[in-house]
């Protein structure tokens, strides 16, 4: 008797097989296209470097394409591998900086702060705000640059 998961299982390594076979004629054909895309990207490039409108354009910002061609070289870390960090670091930054605001502004969150703000209102201490208020002072650019001789 064939088990009642033999048919998924089957079906699982079927769907397995038929992406394994996508995969494999995508990069054939990719690697079998690639010279003739490359061959027309680099003519396309050669153009537009030749076409008058930019090389007016690249002679009247030197600064600016001399930067630009800093950023984008390949033979120092300083060009195009720090660009690329640069860049993913400024895209997880983005990721961190949404999911710390979906955190923080959740409701139960929100409802957890207005509580504890409520109990801290009612517990307050008019001693324990006036030393709070003081060592707070202490943060200003005056009392730094007025105590940091002494460290």
């Amino acid at each position: 008797m064939i088990a009642p998961d033999t048919f998924g299982f089957g079906l699982l390594f079927a769907g397995f097989l038929a992406l394994a076979l996508v995969f494999w004629a995508l990069f054939r054909g990719v690697s079998l296209i690639w010279p003739v895309v490359a061959s027309i990207l680099g003519s396309a490039f050669g153009g537009v470097r030749k076409n008058p409108y930019i090389v007016a354009l690249v002679r009247r910002y030197p600064r600016l394409f001399a930067f630009l061609s800093r950023r984008l070289d390949r033979s120092g870390f300083g060009g195009l591998p720090l660009t690329v960090l640069g860049g993913a670091f400024l895209y997880f930054l983005g990721l961190y900086a949404g999911s710390t605001l979906d955190f923080v502004l959740a409701d139960p969150t929100l409802r957890i702060d207005t509580r504890l703000a409520n109990l801290a209102y009612a517990y307050r201490d008019p001693m324990l705000v006036a030393v709070f208020t003081r060592i707070t002072d202490l943060g200003y650019a005056v009392a730094v640059i007025v105590l940091a001789p002494g460290v």
